[in-house]
C-alpha cells in the first residue's frame, strides 16, 4: 500500500464522469449501469467541477428535488482532488483528514483521470490479518438507524441523509426484516417507477447476516468479503439488536493494523541496520578515530621543519582553512590568511615564541569570503645547538564560541528593539567618560530625553504600536547624533546622550534643542495613524555636577522631573537645589503611601448655593490629608504626585465612596442635598469609573440622581470617543456631570453638544475681577449665554464679593460657591450651614 500509486487503483474516466448539464436521472443512470457509487462532473476542459454521490443522491430525495433538476443546479464546490502519482497510503490519510469517502484524482494538467472510493482502498488492500486482536465490539456503531417496514423512501432518505448512515436496518414486528442501504435508495430513485409515495418495502434487501459482538473482527470481516456485503447486524444472544458494523470502520481498523505492522517492520530493521553498522564502524575505528576527534572538536594538528619551511597539515587543518587536501603548505602561505588587523599580533607572539616564549593566540582569518576564529598553541624542539628546528601544534576553529560571545555580549548590553546600548553598558560607558574628562581637563554632557506622554499612545493603540514608534523615535536620534557621542536607551521612553566632545554647558542645551526638534516631526505608523510627539529632556555635566555614573543618571533624572513639572517639552541643567526638591519629592511619595495605609485622608465640603433663593443646595466634596507630622496638606501638594505615582486611583476610590457615604447620612437627616466628587483624568484612562459608581451606590444607599461627577475640559478631551461613551453610561445612571474650572481649555461649543453635561462651572480666574475688569466681565456674561442656550446650569466659582453674586444673578447663573459663603469646612462645621 505504501509504494502503490493512487492512479493505479482508479475508476476508469470514462465511467467515472459527466457534464454538468446532464439531470440528476443521468447521473443516477451511469451510477447504476457502471455500477459505482460516485460520478465526477467535468467542464468542457474535462477539468472536475463538483460530485455527486449517492449520498448526495439521498440529500435529493429528503429535498424533493426533481430527477430532471440540471446537476449544475446542485453541485457543491470544496472539491477534494489529489494527484495522480501521490501514493495510496497518503492519500488514503488525506481522505481520512478531510472526512471524506471519495476521492478525485487529476493529471499534472488538473484534468479529470478518475476516482477513488474507499470500497476501492478496501479491495486493494483485503482483509489479511486485519484487526487479529479486535472484536466485532471494538468497533461497531451501538446506535444504527432502524425503520419500520412501512416507512416511506422519502422519509428513510432524509432520516440517513441526517444522521449520515448510509445502512438502515428495516423492522418488522420487533425483529430485522432486511436492510436498507444508500445504494438501494439511490437506485429506485433512478428508476421509473420512482414514487414519493413508495415504502422501503419496494428497495428492502432481505439478505440479513447476524454476527456477535465478541467474534474476532478479523472473522467478521472474512465474512463480508465471502457474501459480498458492506455490512453485518450485531445481535445478544436473545436476537435483539445491539448494534451495526460497516465497510467503512473496517478499512480505519485495516490503516491502523498496518501502521502497527509498517512501524514493526521499520523497528527490526533499524535494529539489523544498527548491529550492521556497529561492526562496520569497529573495522574502520582505528583508521578515523584521529580524523573524527579532530573533525568533532574542530581542532587540526600540525608541525613544521623549520630548516625546510615544510608545514604539514592533518585533514582538519585542510577543513578549517578550506584548502584542498594534500596541498603544499609554508610558513608563508598561512600568514597571508591571517587578518590584516590581527596580523602583526600574531607575528610578534610568533616572533616570541621562536626565542623561548609560551605560544598561544586567537586571531581571526580569512577563508574565502568568510572570517574565521582561530586559536593556536605550538612547542617547539630545540636541538643540541639550543637551535629551535621544528614544532609541533594545534589549530582550532573557534568561530562559533566568538559568536556566542558576542551575541551574549550584545544581549547584555544592548537594547533588542532599538539597537542601542542599555541601562548597564551606558553605566560602565559613563564611567569611562568621567575619566577621561578628569585625566583631560575636559567636560562632558549627560542629556536624558523623555518622550511626553507616551503612555497615552500605548493606552490608545497598544504596545506594539508604542514599541513601533519607539523603534522609529530611534532611528531619528541616530540620525542626530556626532560620530564620538554615545546613546542608549534607559527604560521605557527614555533615552540617554552622552556628548563629549563640547566646550561649554550652552553646546548640550544646542544639541538638545535639535534633537528635540527633531522629534518634534510628524511620524507614520503601520495602523495608518499620524502621531506627534514631544519630548522634554533634563541635562548635567561631568565631572562638574558628578563624578560617578550613578550620580550622573540620578541627577539627570532629576532636571528631568524638574523640567517636566515646569513645563513639558523644555530643557532642564542640574542644580543642587534639584537634588534636595527630588530628596522632598521622594519623602512625600513615601509619606503619601503610608497615608494611604492609616487612612489619614478626610473630605471637607464647601456649600453650593442656589443665588435666587440663598439656599445651599449641594456641596463639593473636597480632599485633605491630616499628615501625622506635618498637618493639614493642601491637595495642590499632592494630588499631582499622587497623579504620577499611580496612587490616584486608590484615593479617588475612596474620596467616591467617602462621599457617597456621608451624602446619604444627610438625606436621612433631612438635608436635601447633591454632593459633587471630582474625578481625574488619570481615573478615566485607567479605572473602570461606571463601575466604581455602580458599587459605591449599591454600597451606600446613597441616590444617583443627587450624585455630581466633575470632570476637567481636559480629562475629557484627551480620549474623546472614550470619553463620550462612557458619560454618557454614566448619565443614563441618572446621575449628573459636570465640566470643572470651563473657560480655561477647549471651552467649544461643538464638543460640548457632545457630551451629556448638567451643569457648567465658570473658573475662578474669571470670577475674580468682576464686576470691575470689562474683559472677565465679557466672558463670564458669555458662559452663561451659551451655556444656558443650551439647557446647562450654570455655577461660579471662587466668588467672595456680594458685587460679585449681584453681577452673576443679573446675567443668569443659577449657582454659586466660594468664601462669600463659606470656605471648605470639616462635616460637623458643614451641618451647622445647613441648621
Amino acid at each position: 500500500m505504501k509504494h502503490t500509486k493512487i492512479g493505479s487503483i482508479i475508476v476508469s474516466q470514462s465511467i467515472a464522469s459527466i457534464s454538468p448539464d446532464k439531470t440528476i436521472e443521468d447521473a443516477l443512470n451511469h451510477m447504476q449501469s457502471n455500477a459505482v457509487s460516485s460520478i465526477v462532473i467535468v467542464d468542457a476542459n474535462n477539468q472536475p467541477i463538483g460530485i455527486f454521490t449517492e449520498h448526495d443522491a439521498l440529500k435529493a430525495i429528503a429535498n424533493s428535488l426533481q430527477k430532471s433538476t440540471l446537476l449544475s443546479e446542485v453541485i457543491a464546490g470544496n472539491l477534494f482532488m489529489i494527484k495522480e502519482d501521490i501514493y495510496m497510503h497518503d492519500a488514503y490519510i488525506m481522505m481520512q483528514n478531510k472526512g471524506y469517502r471519495h476521492i478525485i484524482v487529476t493529471n499534472e494538467n488538473d484534468e479529470f483521470v478518475g476516482v477513488v472510493s474507499e470500497g476501492d482502498f478496501l479491495r486493494h488492500i483485503g482483509y489479511i490479518d486485519v484487526g487479529a486482536l479486535k472484536a466485532v465490539e471494538d468497533i461497531m456503531n451501538e446506535a444504527p438507524l432502524m425503520i419500520d417496514s412501512n416507512a416511506l423512501i422519502v422519509d428513510v432518505a432524509k432520516m440517513m441523509s441526517e444522521r449520515h448512515a448510509d445502512t438502515a436496518i428495516v423492522m418488522k414486528n420487533l425483529k430485522a426484516h432486511g436492510v436498507v442501504r444508500e445504494r438501494d435508495v439511490t437506485r429506485y430513485y433512478a428508476h421509473k417507477d420512482f414514487s414519493l409515495d413508495s415504502t422501503v418495502k419496494k428497495i428492502i434487501q432481505k439478505d440479513l447476516h447476524f454476527v456477535v459482538k465478541s467474534i474476532p473482527l478479523q472473522k467478521a470481516a472474512q465474512m463480508m468479503e465471502e457474501h459480498g456485503i458492506h455490512q453485518l447486524v450485531v445481535a445478544d444472544s436473545q436476537e435483539k439488536i445491539i448494534g451495526i458494523i460497516n465497510r467503512h470502520e473496517v478499512l480505519k481498523t485495516i490503516h491502523g493494523a498496518y501502521f502497527e505492522t509498517l512501524l514493526k517492520t521499520i523497528r527490526e530493521k533499524n535494529e539489523d541496520l544498527d548491529e550492521s553498522r556497529k561492526r562496520e564502524e569497529e573495522l574502520q575505528k582505528k583508521e578515523t578515530a584521529m580524523n573524527e576527534a579532530q573533525s568533532i572538536a574542530r581542532v587540526g594538528s600540525w608541525s613544521i621543519d623549520l630548516k625546510t619551511n615544510t608545514l604539514s597539515w592533518s585533514n582538519e587543518c585542510y577543513n578549517i582553512f578550506g584548502i584542498e587536501h594534500g596541498t603544499q603548505m609554508n610558513y608563508e602561505l598561512f600568514v597571508e590568511m591571517i587578518h590584516k588587523d590581527d596580523k602583526e599580533n600574531a607575528l610578534l607572539a610568533w616572533d616570541e615564541a621562536l626565542k623561548g616564549a609560551k605560544f598561544e593566540i586567537e586571531h581571526r582569518v580569512i577563508v574565502g569570503s568568510e572570517t574565521k576564529w582561530v586559536r593556536e598553541k605550538a612547542k617547539f624542539v630545540i636541538d643540541e645547538d639550543g637551535t629551535i628546528v621544528s614544532g609541533i601544534g594545534t589549530v582550532q576553529d573557534i568561530t562559533e564560541r566568538k559568536q556566542y560571545e558576542n551575541k551574549l555580549e550584545r544581549l547584555a548590553n544592548f537594547d533588542t528593539l532599538t539597537g542601542f546600548a542599555n541601562r548597564t553598558f551606558l553605566f560602565s560607558y559613563l564611567q569611562k567618560v568621567v575619566h577621561r574628562c578628569k585625566r583631560n581637563n575636559k567636560i562632558a554632557a549627560l542629556l536624558v530625553l523623555d518622550m511626553d506622554h507616551f503612555k497615552d499612545i500605548n493606552d490608545s493603540y497598544g504596545h506594539d504600536i508604542g514599541d513601533e514608534l519607539l523603534a522609529l523615535i530611534a532611528k531619528r536620534l541616530s540620525t542626530r547624533i556626532r560620530g564620538g557621542d554615545f546613546i542608549a536607551r534607559l527604560d521605557g521612553d527614555k533615552f540617554a546622550i552622552i556628548l563629549e566632545d563640547i566646550n561649554n554647558s550652552d553646546d548640550a542645551a544646542m544639541f538638545a534643542k535639535e534633537i528635540m526638534e527633531e522629534v518634534e516631526k510628524p511620524f507614520y505608523l503601520s495602523n495608518t495613524s499620524e502621531v506627534h510627539i514631544c519630548s522634554t529632556a533634563g541635562i548635567v555635566i561631568a565631572p562638574e555636577n558628578a563624578e560617578t555614573a550613578e550620580e550622573l543618571i540620578q541627577f539627570a533624572d532629576t532636571a528631568l522631573y524638574k523640567g517636566k513639572k515646569d513645563k513639558r517639552g523644555g530643557i532642564s541643567y542640574y542644580s543642587d537645589e534639584l537634588t534636595e526638591l527630588a530628596k522632598k519629592h521622594i519623602e512625600l511619595a513615601t509619606r503619601l503611601r503610608r497615608a494611604i495605609e492609616h487612612s489619614e485622608f478626610e473630605l471637607y465640603y464647601q456649600p453650593q448655593v442656589h443665588i435666587k433663593s440663598k439656599r445651599i443646595v449641594g456641596a463639593e466634596a473636597l480632599i485633605r490629608w491630616n499628615d501625622p507630622i506635618h498637618g493639614l496638606i493642601s491637595p495642590n501638594d499632592f494630588i499631582p504626585l499622587a497623579e504620577e505615582t499611580g496612587l490616584i486611583g486608590a484615593i479617588g476610590e475612596w474620596v467616591i465612596r467617602d462621599a457617597c457615604r456621608q451624602g446619604k447620612l444627610w438625606i436621612d437627616k433631612g438635608y436635601n442635598l447633591s454632593i459633587s466628587v471630582n474625578v481625574s483624568a488619570n481615573q478615566l484612562r485607567h479605572q473602570n469609573i461606571t463601575r466604581l459608581i455602580d458599587s459605591t451606590l449599591k454600597e451606600t444607599g446613597f441616590t444617583a440622581d443627587k450624585l455630581v461627577i466633575e470632570l476637567t475640559e481636559s480629562a475629557v478631551m484627551q480620549r474623546e470617543e472614550e470619553a463620550v461613551a462612557m458619560l454618557h453610561a454614566i448619565r443614563a445612571k441618572g446621575i449628573r456631570l459636570a465640566i470643572d474650572d470651563f473657560g480655561t481649555g477647549y471651552s467649544s461649543y461643538s464638543y460640548l453638544k457632545r457630551f451629556p453635561i448638567d451643569i457648567l462651572k465658570i473658573d475662578k480666574s474669571f470670577i475674580d475681577e468682576v464686576p470691575f475688569e470689562n474683559d472677565d466681565m465679557a466672558i463670564v456674561k458669555a458662559i452663561i449665554a451659551m451655556g444656558s442656550a443650551l439647557g446647562y446650569k450654570i455655577l461660579a466659582e471662587g466668588t467672595e464679593h456680594i458685587e460679585q453674586i449681584d453681577f452673576l444673578e443679573e446675567h443668569g447663573c443659577q449657582y454659586y460657591q466660594g468664601y462669600y459663603k463659606s470656605k471648605p469646612l470639616k462635616t460637623s462645621e458643614f451641618e451647622k450651614l445647613l441648621l
